[in-house]
């Protein structure tokens, strides 16, 4: 039976692929199709026999020679399953759909009538129905053996992971989004193992645009309360929770094969654990289960596959959801003297740039690179487009329209070439398009880094004589400003280039979750006890210096710092309390002391220098290790160094005393072997100068030139950043909470 995907996208590339690599029954996959280029490259190597087209699925089906295959999977964005469903079977074809079928009632039915016409199998994907721990949990409830179901609690939420390559699996108007993604699942499980559902309640964190967080209230046929909540912003217990007459039901959703019974024996409460499976089951196990339930559907045999009719109700929860919303209309085109664009918008400082911009009334067009990032950005009806400003033409195309100011954030990590191309012809394409489209004015992002590697102690202010950095961000961020500054001798678009300090907030990353997850894998210490002097600046009082950036009476050109000096703090103050936040009050947070650091260093020369990796190719290299040990002359040499060292002969073994657990030494063992394997020392002359500073930097000219001074204050800001710690790494179920 052969079989063409439809769509080339990252489902396919993740489970369809690899599914059919392992076989699939007898489906025989012959063609992948999909319109990008680059989407079919990623794909890499396809099973043999496997053909890569490029097409629309409406060109691929429309030139179809009958009889070539006889059934399609459709892997494309939720709002094009419709259309492509449609037209396969009255193309004679079955049809094998990535959930959900439809995003309504009314077109799930016109699927099913199609495939009642076609008589043609029309079949979902629901891989979490072929997960043991599902099936096992519904046989349970319908045993009655722990009475009647009181209420359910479904929490899953994670930051969103999965590598979408479009903004069709982020905007809610393409079908994308938590409700469509994941709840597709939740509610097909509950309907399944609970019957019908009504919604009783709703409430999301949408601004206008899609949510990224849900609380929807569910009731049985019998009015069993069902509470569901999704994220995609912040971890949730990722757990189902029944709880029963006589006992409670808990399944870890991310456990396909087992789940707890909690019930009271003799006034004593007992868990057991049921464990339905033993051979590693996993998600790409269940969508070749499900595939493998389509091809018996077909062939007429029982089979557990999911039909267009259960589909149904997921779109009846989905229509009592919508009823519930209050969404804006995403902005469109927009008069070219009012837009305001945002760059790397959906970055830390980028989203938040936007939500401002948003909240005053100012239209924005807002450039991401990736769609992944774009969660907490498409919470606002604002137009989002996908660009890399390292691609002019790119930036030409989403351009289109011109406006008044661009508000340049984007930034990249990664290597050397990446950081440069991006800081720095990356912004040399952004001024060349403002120039191009009529900008008036590009608000650019620098950093305190573009002044070099910071002085041990004194002021550095907006005069102060740059210093040498080994770092190439530093480097990048200085070309960068001294090309902004030669674009504004000559041009008629005028640039504002702004230094802020180390920036901090909700949703942080270099000041905030980095380091967080550095703690949770051994790797974050203080140095010196962290009493380097911290140069901060809270998100929000830099946007605001942003958007007086773009209206200030200054000359093109030029560059200031944005510091909030007046409240000094240091590195231990400012970590200690999100480390504690995050991991409790005992938390143990390892202190390195400069001499170690420099220690580690000449280690890391030695260890890179040229003889020992050479020693080391040798003793790689079994032919050259072989050789080595066999020689006399080495061997001679290994008694001469084990008699001077004092090592004991061969056949005897020297005491041993066991030592105490010391974290300390543990810790120090974790950072040598981290920097061991690193090809450049992480923790050189810019990491010290950095984190052991006393110098502080002065924002006067920002002061004078944009009348800035900071809004939020160091207390009010903490205290929105400990809060959103609190939700991004919850280390006990308390904190595993709801919408706030």
């Amino acid at each position: 039976m052969k079989v063409a995907i439809l769509g080339g996208g990252a489902v396919t590339r993740i489970f369809y692929l690899p599914a059919f690599r392992a076989g699939v029954a007898e489906l025989q996959l012959v063609a992948v199709v999909d319109p990008s280029v680059k989407s079919l490259e990623q794909l890499e190597d396809l099973p043999d026999g496997v053909e890569k087209i490029v097409a629309s699925f409406q060109a691929y089906l429309g030139g179809l020679v009958p009889g070539s295959i006889d059934a399609v999977i459709v892997a494309l964005p939720h709002h094009l399953h419709e259309e492509c469903v449609v037209a396969a079977l009255h193309k004679g074809l079955h049809v094998f759909c990535e959930k959900p079928l439809g995003l309504t009632t009314d077109s799930i039915l016109r699927m099913q009538a199609a495939a009642a016409a076609a008589s043609r199998q029309l079949v979902v994907c629901q891989p979490r129905r072929s997960f043991p721990a599902a099936t096992a949990i519904r046989d349970l409830l319908r045993t009655g053996w722990l009475g009647a179901i009181r209420s359910v609690r479904w929490r899953e939420g994670q930051a969103y992971a999965w590598p979408a390559e479009s903004l069709a699996q982020v905007l809610e108007e393409h079908g994308g989004g938590e409700l469509y993604d994941i709840g597709a699942h939740a509610f097909d499980l509950l309907a399944w193992w609970l019957g019908e559902l009504r919604v009783v309640s709703y409430s999301d964190d949408s601004a206008g645009g899609t949510a990224a967080e849900f609380r929807i209230g569910l009731a049985t046929a019998t009015g069993i309360p069902v509470v569901v909540e999704l994220s995609r912003l912040y971890p949730l217990a990722n757990t189902v929770e029944i709880e029963l007459e006589r006992g409670t039901i808990v399944w870890p959703l991310k456990n396909p094969e087992a789940f707890s019974v909690t019930t009271t024996i003799a006034g004593e409460p007992r868990t057991a654990t049921i464990a339905t499976a033993s051979n590693g089951v996993s998600m790409l196990n269940a969508v070749a289960l499900q595939l493998q339930d389509f091809e018996k559907r077909i062939r007429g045999l029982p089979s557990d596959g999911v039909g267009a009719e259960v589909a149904l109700e997921c779109a009846r929860i989905f229509d009592q959801c919508r009823e519930r919303q209050h969404r804006k209309s995403r902005a469109g085109e927009i008069a070219s003297g009012k837009r305001a664009v945002v760059t790397g918008a959906g970055g830390f400082i980028g989203t938040r740039l936007v939500e401002f911009l948003d909240d005053r009334g100012t239209p924005v067009l807002a450039l991401a690179r990736r769609a992944q990032s774009c969660v907490r950005l498409a919470r606002r009806a604002v137009d989002i487009r996908l660009a890399d400003i390292r691609e002019a033409a790119q930036l030409d195309k989403a351009l289109s329209g011109g406006g008044d100011v661009i508000y340049h954030c984007a930034v990249a990590s990664g290597g050397a070439e990446i950081v440069w191309k991006t800081v720095v012809d990356g912004t040399v394409n952004v001024l060349l398009a403002a120039e191009r489209h009529g900008f008036r004015r590009v608000v650019v992002f620098s950093s305190m880094l573009a002044l070099g590697n910071p002085a041990a102690d004194g002021t550095v202010d907006d005069d102060s004589a740059a210093k040498g950095s080994e770092l190439q961000y530093a480097n990048a961020k200085r070309e960068m400003e001294r090309r902004c500054q030669e674009f504004a001798k000559t041009s008629r678009v005028e640039v504002v280039i702004l230094r802020p300090t180390c920036v901090f907030g909700p949703f942080g990353r270099d000041f905030g979750s980095a380091q967080l997850d550095a703690q949770c894998s051994g790797e974050f210490f203080l140095l010196d006890s962290g009493q380097g002097l911290a140069n901060l600046v809270y998100v929000d009082n830099l946007v605001e210096a942003a958007l007086l950036a773009a209206d200030a009476d200054c000359p093109s050109g030029s560059a200031m710092i944005v510091n909030e000096e007046e409240w000094p703090i240091t590195w231990s103050e400012f970590y200690l309390p999100q480390m504690r936040r995050a991991f409790g009050d005992d938390i143990a947070v390892p202190d390195v002391v400069m001499t170690t650091l420099r220690q580690l260093a000449a280690v890391h020369r030695r260890e890179r220098s040229f003889p020992t990796v050479f020693r080391q190719a040798i003793r790689n290299y079994p032919a050259c290790a072989d050789w080595v040990s066999r020689n006399r002359l080495f061997r001679g040499w290994q008694r001469l160094r084990s008699a001077v060292r004092g090592k004991p002969a061969v056949g005897q073994s020297a005491p041993t005393t066991p030592r105490p657990a010391d974290p300390a030494r543990e810790h120090r063992k974790t950072l040598e072997a981290s920097v061991s394997q690193a090809r450049e020392f992480p923790y050189a002359e810019f990491f010290q100068s950095f984190f052991s500073t006393q110098a502080i930097y002065r924002s006067d000219r920002a002061r004078h030139w944009l009348g800035w001074h900071p809004r939020v204050d160091r207390a009010a800001a903490m205290t929105e950043t400990l809060a959103w710690v609190a939700r991004a790494y919850p280390h006990d179920d308390a904190q595993m909470g709801s919408l706030p």
